[in-house]
């Protein structure tokens, strides 16, 4: 078995502020699960602490993020079933952990506040590899955000 949180250092000195910007990708439905290499560390929140480590590299700090949040198809059926606030104990008491939309916004601001550059862009989008009508919006919508940083980065915006 190959430990991929121990193999994350050989691909941090291939970020260069050359890149136009970033894709970070996160499973939402994986709020309630361990790392197969460390099973007490939950999934989760090994990506908030990555996401939160990539946001903190200084020759990256400027790039924008794509932020896509995953497998919402997934997460849309163990939200009613797996406790939210029994893995996140600051998941907002007057909001009801079994609501889709409150789960997902409750994830999404965790990653937003991660972000320590506040002048950086990041472009969040909920997902489900599986809805091809979905994943068409996205890719249309994510091709003019990586125009309009390439029209941007070179003067012509």
């Amino acid at each position: 078995m190959v430990c991929q949180k121990s193999l994350r250092h050989f691909w941090m000195p291939y970020l260069e502020a050359t890149l136009g910007g970033m894709i970070f990708l996160v499973a939402l439905s994986s709020y309630d699960q361990f790392l197969e290499e460390e099973p007490t560390e939950n999934r989760m929140m090994d990506a908030l602490q990555l996401f939160e480590g990539i946001c903190k590299i200084e020759k990256v700090n400027h790039l924008p993020i794509l932020l896509f949040l995953n497998k919402l198809d997934l997460f849309e059926e163990k939200i009613k079933v797996s406790s939210v606030k029994s893995h996140f104990n600051n998941f907002p008491a007057h909001q009801d952990e079994k609501n889709l939309k409150a789960g997902k916004n409750f994830f999404k601001s965790l990653f937003l506040e991660k972000n320590s550059n506040k002048e950086r862009r990041i472009y969040s989008h909920f997902t489900s590899a599986t809805d091809t009508k979905l994943m068409k919006v996205i890719f249309i919508a994510v091709r003019d955000i990586i125009y309009k940083l390439n029209l941007s980065n070179s003067g012509l915006m």
